[in-house]
């Protein structure tokens, strides 16, 4: 896997995840 399909992989899972546990960001501010 190259950097740019994985930097993609990363940023598309870290949306999902910050979508998915949307109080998670809000305790952590």
């Amino acid at each position: 896997m190259d950097t740019t399909t994985l930097n993609r992989f990363t940023a598309r899972a870290g949306v999902l995840k910050a979508l998915a546990h949307p109080a998670r960001l809000y305790m952590v501010d």
